[in-house]
């Protein structure tokens, strides 16, 4: 891998813009309700973890952390960028928690954390962005302890939005003269670049099943797979009407439907396996 990339994505994420674009995009009252919903499914899923020591890795501004704070886990939140754990600490405060949480900077690759520290580890939505994934699933696979979860939101490559959707848009970027973002391929999905006037960003939607072959080599078994999010076509619409009935779909779809193929987010629950006796 050009060592370039993996540098101009960890300068952009240093930076607050970013971080203010995420809270624009997938935050607020809208999506409240599905991520109460998506973290409540997470902690029962961490039920046998209740008390133990969970990182919340890449935690961003803890607006999920605090979700995640409604049990009795004992959370440390960590993020590479400390515009991010800036903010966070506000949000810690805010919520009365900042006593409960242990606030961390770390950079997912090379975690400052000694083996087999955790109980669990929740990653949402983060992997996505660090180019050297593999580095950071074994760094995962190392502090996690024998028998212990971890809980993953990912996009997924093959779902209808990224199949589809996204191809037509691409299709209509290039009929209007717009390059679209480069795109390639990797072992573990389809990379995209987004990039800006002095680095980029890199998004990637990732190949399930390759996720999983090589999570099992790290000693990671997947126990559960279920949807999340149908789609985040709410970024693409103008209206609110049209937003809020996205929404609601996707609100329906992970509480009745749950079906992970088609859906754009997936989320994925994997333990570790213990060590031979």
């Amino acid at each position: 891998m050009d060592q370039e990339l993996p540098r101009q994505s960890k300068e952009r994420l240093a930076r607050a813009d970013i971080h203010e674009q995420w809270q624009r995009d997938y935050l607020g009252p809208d999506l409240d309700r599905y991520y109460d919903a998506a973290f409540a499914r997470i902690v029962d899923e961490l039920r046998d973890s209740t008390g133990k020591a969970v990182l919340d890795l890449g935690c961003g501004y803890c607006y999920h952390t605090t979700r995640l704070a409604r049990s009795d886990l004992a959370i440390t939140a960590a993020d590479f960028s400390e515009a991010a754990l800036a903010h966070a600490r506000e949000t810690l405060r805010e919520a009365g928690i900042a006593d409960r949480v242990t606030l961390r900077q770390a950079d997912a690759t090379r975690l400052p954390f000694a083996d087999a520290s955790f109980d669990g580890v929740v990653m949402w939505g983060v992997l996505m962005h660090i180019p050297e994934c593999e580095k950071a699933l074994s760094e995962i696979a190392r502090v996690l302890k024998p028998g212990g979860k971890f809980v993953l939101a990912e996009n997924n490559a093959r779902s209808l939005e990224v199949v589809f959707l996204e191809r037509l848009v691409n299709v209509a970027k290039r009929a209007l003269g717009r390059v679209p973002h480069q795109r390639r391929r990797v072992p573990l999905g389809i990379e995209e670049w987004q990039v800006a006037e002095s680095d980029g960003l890199m998004v990637r939607k990732t190949d399930m099943p390759a996720l999983v072959r090589h999570c099992s080599g790290l000693g990671l078994e997947l126990e559960r797979r279920f949807a999340g999010q149908f789609t985040e076509a709410y970024v693409r619409v103008p209206t609110r009407l049209a937003k809020r009935a996205i929404h609601a779909f996707n609100r329906f779809y992970f509480a009745r439907i749950g079906r992970p193929g088609p859906a754009l987010s997936n989320l994925l629950v994997f333990r570790k396996r213990a060590a031979p006796s």
